[in-house]
């Protein structure tokens, strides 16, 4: 049992934000930043945008959040755009609102990335990051997405941390 004071927990920071859903209150996540790593493969293109971009519909996503989308394969952010334009497109055909994807497109950015070199972590994510965690006012808040072969979880979070982030 949670044996700390209500008054405690909400000095912690706003009390979550809820969207109500069919008979059932849902609570919203925090502001944050996801990025994932290899964002041009089949996973992201296929199911972890295509979720987001739902859930963004479904207003269940904090207003202040992004997505940075990283992967060796060269594209710009509006590139990439793009393509999760076409593959979620593709995955919701009669769920997609071209209104809503405009909203939502904003919130996606892309950086070509090389796992194991630990300029990639050391200089452009700790350039990007916080710029893009100012404009969203995300608070510094991420989450790490691996969406990449086993074979290089360890290089990459090894990176991660020895970058800091």
């Amino acid at each position: 049992m949670d044996d700390i004071p209500f008054q405690e927990k909400t000095k912690r920071g706003p009390l979550p934000a809820y969207h109500h859903v069919e008979n059932c209150d849902v609570e919203v996540p925090r502001p944050a930043a996801l990025i994932i790593f290899g964002a041009s493969g089949a996973l992201a293109h296929r199911k972890l945008v295509t979720s987001l971009y739902r859930l963004y519909k479904n207003r269940m996503l904090a207003e202040q959040f992004f997505i940075l989308g990283t992967s060796r394969v060269e594209m710009t952010t509006e590139q990439y755009r793009a393509s999760m334009h076409d593959a979620i497109k593709t995955a919701l055909p009669r769920d997609f609102d071209e209104t809503i994807w405009n909203q939502f497109a904003p919130h996606i950015y892309y950086s070509t990335f090389d796992y194991g070199s630990r300029e990639s972590y050391t200089v452009d994510l700790a350039d990007i990051l916080p710029r893009l965690e100012s404009k969203h006012q995300t608070t510094g808040n991420r989450i790490f997405y691996l969406a990449i072969p086993p074979s290089v979880f360890t290089e990459v979070i090894h990176n991660l941390g020895a970058a800091g982030l």
